[in-house]
């Protein structure tokens, strides 16, 4: 493979301060992997998922739903004036199956009794499982929004029989209207079935985006998002579904982070966006065998690692993604007891799908996909000619910055390139730096090199810096 490139500014290159996220890079040989929310594209990894079970699983989600909202309710009270993000109150991974005490347990088997008996519920179930078909994430979310504030209630009228103190000024909110909600959804199915077979799911899907778009112009225009309105409330009313379900995800992959490397150090933009506007750098790298080849990884040997560099897809939109087949982050007897069976010992066909050929065939689509979506970009990306490397936090902690650093040996880097607004101060700073380095790793032929505007190719080139190596 041939040479590669990264660029950097000289803050992340020279600088040493982890609460401003610089580290150094230059001097401890480190290349930092940053998260989706570092990134600069706001549709990084975007999966699309789509969600069909039977009425076991379509069961058993109401119930995960109920219960992470029960937690969440309860959390809010607990954290006060300690809360920093509502979304921080969805626990995921607490399902029925490990609830941690009796008492919980107890008070959960009430609300879960509760919501499975509301007719608003059940109407929804029907729906859902009238025909076992895809359900993608603007009409899940149109279900969710019509069930939610029923189970909030019912969730409230619990909590304040077993902890009056706190809840009972909440158990009085407003009964939801039966005969408007069969209203609702009489007016959406009679239009789904003037559609044809193959237009259905478009039709729904287009019709509740523009539904989601009245009902969010009718919020703001009565001002619920102006800052005097109670946040909590707001989270709770409207947004803690939309919150959910985009949390669903952490049931599926792990997290990830990336750094980031191209094929071209020539164009302008490049150094514009990622060089701080040409005052940075671009350090070259020579992988070896496709990958880079990276230390102090935590779970490796002292000898290192070896990272694959994936190529970035600019062809392919987001990869569609089964969820109830996806479950990867969770252990098939978890998965079995909160989502595939029933409290009559029935059992979704679904579950097979886990345990066929051992395990083996899941491990491979799930993995496949894994990385597949989060090396895909929108067409607009293509001028950067990415590779990444990847990093996923499946048994590796990820949430740190100081976490995301590793190194790499002296010998992969092959020079770097100044830009042309580079300052010179920066570059005596980095060339001693690099000239101790090559001197320390028997380094004789590391290259120092110099940007410039080429009118003639209207490329950002270089050419090689004429002075030997001071050591």
């Amino acid at each position: 493979m041939e040479r590669i490139y990264r660029f950097r500014n000289i803050k992340a290159l020279l600088e040493g301060k982890p609460k401003d996220g610089y580290f150094s890079e230059l001097e401890k040989q480190s290349i930092y992997f940053a998260v989706p929310s570092e990134l600069n594209d706001p549709v990084e990894g975007l999966r699309s998922i789509h969600w069909i079970g039977d009425k076991i699983i379509w069961k058993n989600f109401i119930r995960n739903y109920a219960l992470t909202l029960t937690n969440a309710v309860i959390g809010r009270d607990l954290l006060g004036d300690e809360l920093k993000y509502h979304h921080e109150l969805l626990d995921m991974f607490l399902m029925p199956s490990n609830i941690p005490s009796p008492e919980y347990k107890d008070l959960f088997d009430k609300i879960e009794t509760q919501v499975m008996r509301s007719r608003h519920v059940r109407f929804v179930l029907d729906v859902i499982t009238i025909e076992q078909r895809r359900i993608r994430k603007n009409e899940l979310l149109f279900h969710l929004d019509n069930i939610h504030l029923v189970i909030l209630r019912i969730i409230h009228q619990e909590l304040s029989k077993a902890i009056p103190d706190i809840f009972d000024y909440r158990a009085k909110s407003p009964r939801l209207s039966y005969r408007d909600l069969i209203k609702k959804y009489t007016s959406i199915i009679e239009e789904v079935k003037k559609q044809k077979d193959d237009e259905r799911e478009q039709f729904i899907d287009d019709i509740l985006v523009s539904y989601e778009h009245f009902i969010t112009g009718k919020q703001l225009t009565i001002g619920f998002y102006d800052s005097n309105r109670n946040i909590h409330d707001r989270f709770f009313v409207i947004e803690f579904s939309k919150v959910y379900v985009e949390k669903l995800q952490e049931l599926i992959f792990p997290p990830w982070a990336t750094a980031c490397f191209v094929s071209d150090c020539e164009n302008s933009a490049m150094w514009g966006h990622y060089a701080a506007s040409h005052q940075g750098c671009c350090l070259i790298f020579q992988p070896d065998n496709k990958s880079i080849n990276l230390y102090n990884v935590p779970g490796t040997s002292p000898r290192g690692i070896s990272f694959k560099l994936y190529k970035i897809d600019y062809d392919n939109g987001a990869g569609d993604i089964d969820f109830f087949k996806s479950m990867g982050r969770l252990p098939i007897t978890t998965i079995a007891d909160n989502w595939m069976n029933e409290s009559n010992g029935t059992t979704s066909k679904f579950l097979e799908y886990y345990s066929r050929h051992d395990g083996k065939g899941f491990q491979e689509t799930y993995w496949s996909n894994f990385y597949r979506d989060i090396t895909r970009k929108t067409s607009d990306w293509r001028y950067e000619q990415e590779f990444r490397l990847i990093q996923n936090g499946n048994f590796v902690d990820i949430t740190r910055p100081e976490t995301r650093l590793y190194n790499y040996d002296f010998t992969s880097l092959k020079g770097i390139i100044f830009g042309i607004k580079t300052r010179s101060e920066d570059k005596v700073k980095i060339i001693k730096l690099l000239q101790e380095k090559c001197k320390i790793n028997g380094v004789e032929d590391f290259e120092f090199r110099q940007s410039y505007y080429c009118k003639k190719t209207n490329k950002i080139k270089n050419y090689k810096l004429d002075f030997a190596l001071d050591y």
